[in-house]
């Protein structure tokens, strides 16, 4: 999980990248604000594959085959 929080945080960079754009032109605050949204909804996407990556969950019960 921590290794998903690490690529929450560089996210997080483009995102600030992407004000940056937001103040040269009110049109593009539009467009990136919706990029924003894209990468909060990957954010949540990389939150379900940590959950996934428990032990115990994904593998079969032992005695099972």
């Amino acid at each position: 999980m921590n290794r998903g929080s690490t690529g929450m945080n560089r996210g997080s960079t483009g995102m600030n990248r992407g004000s940056t754009g937001m103040n040269r032109g009110s049109t593009g605050m539009n467009r990136g604000c919706t990029g924003m949204n894209r990468g909060s909804t990957g954010m949540n996407r990389g939150s379900s594959g940590n959950d996934r990556d428990e032990p115990g969950k994904t593998v079969a019960p032992p005695g099972k085959y």
